[in-house]
């Protein structure tokens, strides 16, 4: 086996970015380790999105097998959202597998890892947590105590869309740089601190501003904003690897890919409506559209302490103002299907899964479905004609097994940069055209997720100059097992990428596989507070994942 394994996540990190700043030489440590080792496209989870990606990272299983199918689901016998943890998940994940075999790890930052896992090394939570202060946001849970005093306040994540409204993008970069100096320094501090046969820290800055700064690659005093974050990153990526040693492998991924934001999303409960599966109430504009009008200008105004004071005062109103206010106008008892805010998937709503579901599960539930994907299917841009759709896919063509019935319905896919204006479709003797959007508030994200990450792999074990073709997620938990001596159980749905490892250490390390079953349920389930949950949802709702 290989002596150990550094993984350094950049989260949505793409080629397509990154080879012209390579080939320029603006990435001199990514460079160096792809000149030594592997490289390929790696590709996503069907829905793109980071809580279930990093989660197959991390388990080698598919969605309908850990059962986390975003970053958010709906709350027990409720329309309204709320935020996963790691006790929505299912599955081992990988620094359980090592714990057990005895193995040291040290983990940072991965999604929907709060409440910490007890590990045999040092844990830090990602994105999930409420905040660091958190109980269990680390495990030792003094841990966190440590790293504020020994390499400075860690910081867990960066809130952009208030300063970005306000035009104050210099400021929001600052943050963006300074959280990634904060995970660099806990990083360096752990990796000091102990013995580790497997480290993983994900860097999630280059999701960021991928998200809220891909329109300014056009040109403009920002166009370098995503190269400035990517060239910290490299520079962050350089320490680390100059700590770990010569002796470690080295994995550098992402979960996804990024592109232009596609804005068909924003057209879908439209469709749905003017194909009549989509219905709303009398709409009560005065009270709700004032209510959010007022909470967004404060969310803009206010500093954290000052919201966090609001919140507390008027508890009932900060709810209101902060919730997803279009699914309150929603008629459920007239509603056969919805999408929700920034999500190109669609929900049946299902009698028997909804609290207020009308369509009954079998003929009817087939009928909606066939319903939405052949008018949607062949949908265009009302302007331009052009087709707007690729597919759109049942979730069982893109996921399989026990928590299959906790996915969304539907899966919509894109056709790159083609829609514009709205959606339209024309049958014979009915027309829909779709050109509003029924979400509440403008956001300022202009960059979204697309398939294909990034996979660069450099160490003994790997061959040189070698493409890595075929990649997924689902392959990187089975080959970090295999590359550390461990068994690869059958249950997992990725392999070992053995065609990029050198064929003299596979005649000395191969791989080994273990049999078993689907693996039970996670750890027991961990509730938040309402205030706790809604720190994390006004996160999410910052980077335009929730309404």
């Amino acid at each position: 086996m290989t002596a150990r394994v550094l993984v350094v996540g950049w989260d949505g990190a793409t080629f397509d970015l990154l080879d012209p700043w390579i080939e320029s030489g603006e990435l001199p440590n990514l460079a160096r380790l792809i000149r030594g080792g592997a490289r390929g496209r790696l590709r996503s989870v069907p829905n793109m999105n980071s809580g279930p990606a990093w989660t197959s990272v991390c388990t080698g299983l598919n969605p309908g097998k850990h059962g986390a199918y975003g970053l958010v689901d709906f709350a027990e016998g409720s329309y309204r959202m709320r935020p996963l943890n790691a006790s929505d998940r299912h599955g081992k994940m990988i620094w359980e597998r090592l714990s057990e075999a005895g193995k040291q790890v040290v983990v940072l930052n991965l999604p929907l890892t709060y409440p910490a896992d007890p590990v045999n090394g040092a844990f830090v939570a990602g994105g999930d947590a409420p905040s660091s202060r958190s109980p269990r946001f680390t495990y030792p849970e003094e841990l966190i105590g440590e790293i504020n005093a020994e390499v400075g306040e860690y910081i867990l994540a960066a809130r952009l869309d208030g300063l970005i409204r306000r035009g104050r993008k210099a400021d929001a970069l600052d943050q963006l740089h300074r959280m990634i100096d904060s995970r660099t320094r806990a990083a360096l501090h752990l990796m000091r601190r102990q013995p580790w046969d497997l480290l993983m820290v994900l860097f999630t800055a280059s999701d960021s501003v991928q998200h809220f700064f891909w329109e300014d690659l056009a040109g403009g005093p920002h166009r370098d904003a995503i190269l400035g974050v990517f060239r910290h990153l490299d520079s962050a990526l350089g320490e680390i690897l100059a700590r770990a040693g010569d002796q470690t492998t080295v994995i550098v991924l992402s979960d996804h890919g990024f592109g232009v934001t596609q804005p068909g999303v924003r057209y879908l409960n439209s469709f749905l409506a003017e194909l009549g599966l989509l219905r709303f109430q009398s709409r009560r504009y005065s009270a709700t559209s004032l209510i959010r009008w007022a909470f967004l200008q404060l969310e803009m105004r206010l500093s954290a302490r000052a919201k966090e004071r609001l919140a507390q005062r008027f508890p009932c109103l900060h709810e209101r103002g902060t919730a997803g206010l279009w699914m309150e106008d929603v008629d459920w008892a007239a509603t056969q299907a919805f999408s929700l805010a920034g999500s190109n998937q669609i929900w049946i709503n299902l009698r028997g899964r909804h609290p207020k579901g009308i369509v009954s599960p079998g003929e009817d539930y087939d009928e909606v479905v066939a319903l939405i994907q052949g008018t949607l299917g062949e949908a265009v841009d009302p302007a331009t004609g052009m087709s707007a759709v690729k597919a759109v896919r049942r979730r069982t063509d893109l996921y399989g097994g026990p928590y299959l019935n906790q996915a969304p319905d539907l899966l919509v896919e894109w056709v790159d940069e083609a829609v514009r204006s709205g959606l339209a479709w024309h049958g014979e003797g009915q027309q829909v055209v779709a050109t509003r959007s029924f979400t509440h508030r403008r956001h300022p994200v202009n960059g979204s997720h697309r398939k294909m990450g990034v996979l660069v792999a450099h160490g003994t074990p790997f061959r040189r100059g070698v493409t890595i073709d075929g990649a997924t997620l689902y392959d990187i938990a089975p080959t970090l097992l295999h590359l550390l001596g461990e068994p690869i159980p059958a249950v997992l749905d990725g392999k070992s990428l053995t065609g990029a490892l050198d064929d003299a250490w596979l005649q000395v390390h191969p791989a080994q596989f273990s049999g078993g079953e689907q693996e039970g349920p996670g750890c027991a389930r961990v509730s938040m507070s309402l205030e706790d949950e809604d720190e994390v949802m006004q996160r999410l709702r910052g980077l335009g994942y929730v309404e």
